[in-house]
């Protein structure tokens, strides 16, 4: 699509700079169903004058709401949106994934990219750490 503007390119970039890089985000594209239902996942209430304010900006809602900027590509993704004009205030809860589980994700990610400088990175061990377990 000619024109068409990369979500990374509207996120304003704070805190590791991985969170913004393509590779990250293709990766942690696998992992949004994973995140969407661990169980640690937070269903946040929007008041209804609140997601009308900010209709058409999903980032400044989420800015509202006190999420860091490295974390709302991810969020946005979890809601089900490819960009910050798709919300449209007409929806009154937001899934916030557990901010540890998207950190111990980098994490991996950033020594996978450190231990495999040119080739493919693995995304299998990544996989294994958002296998939940119930409590006992």
């Amino acid at each position: 699509m000619a024109g068409a503007q990369k979500l990374s390119d509207r996120i304003p970039s704070e805190g590791p700079g991985v969170f913004y890089t393509d590779e990250f985000m293709t990766m942690m594209e696998q992992h949004i169903p994973l995140l969407r239902s661990n169980p640690n996942t937070q269903l946040r209430p929007i008041e209804p004058s609140l997601a009308l304010q900010y209709a058409n900006d999903f980032y400044g809602l989420l800015l509202s709401l006190g999420i860091p900027f490295q974390y709302h590509w991810t969020v946005t993704r979890c809601n089900g949106y490819s960009g910050p004009m798709q919300f449209k205030g007409d929806v009154f809860t937001v899934i916030v994934p557990p901010f540890t589980e998207i950190d111990q994700l980098q994490q991996i990610f950033s020594s996978n990219s450190n231990l495999s400088i040119g080739s493919k990175i693995k995304t299998r061990p990544i996989a294994r750490v958002l296998t939940f377990m119930p409590p006992d």
